[in-house]
């Protein structure tokens, strides 16, 4: 049986594919890098963007000074400067170990 929205929120949100860590509960993800065309991009953080406004990003709720988590819609590409969602570029993320 699917959980409610009021389930998820009171666990503390989904949990991050990348990171693990519930999306509500984290400053942010702890992935710092992504590859593309096999060269390595540093992410670019919440708040380094400057239509980042807000506290916390509205659709992942990282916080000022981390990383967005994945699949989030403000995230920023730091190969194309476009919406990292939707953008062209071939992306892979390199989880930390």
């Amino acid at each position: 049986m699917e959980k409610s929205i009021k389930e998820i929120i009171a666990e503390g949100g989904v949990i991050c594919e990348l990171c693990g860590q519930r999306m509500l509960k984290a400053d942010g993800c702890t992935c710092s890098e992504i590859k593309s065309n096999g060269k390595i991009y540093k992410r670019i953080k919440f708040g380094e963007d400057p239509l980042d406004i807000d506290e916390r990003c509205h659709d992942c709720h990282t916080s000022i000074g981390h990383y967005h988590h994945i699949n989030c819609d403000a995230e920023t590409c730091p190969v194309c400067g476009e919406q990292l969602i939707s953008c062209d570029c071939d992306i892979e993320f390199i989880e930390n170990k």
